[in-house]
């Protein structure tokens, strides 16, 4: 049965499925959308972060990493 990495959301074709191709493709743009640290200021952090995402706000000079419920 497909599914999606907690994480990204990186598509899992299930195995010998057809189409996988797509997938593919579409992992590269997560990927792509979502580099290791991102540099921010406190005014720009991610609307929509995702559990473990790290930042480094330019601004405070603080590499924050997001828990899930806030930036710490």
């Amino acid at each position: 049965m497909p599914s999606d990495t907690p994480n990204l959301g990186l598509k899992k074709p299930a195995e010998g499925s057809f189409g996988w191709q797509t997938a593919w493709y579409e992992n590269n743009d997560a990927l792509d959308a979502h580099p290791g640290i991102k540099a921010v200021t406190s005014e720009t952090r991610p609307p929509d972060p995702w559990p473990g995402q790290v930042i480094f706000e330019t601004d405070t000079k603080a590499l924050k990493y997001f828990d899930g419920d806030d930036w710490c």
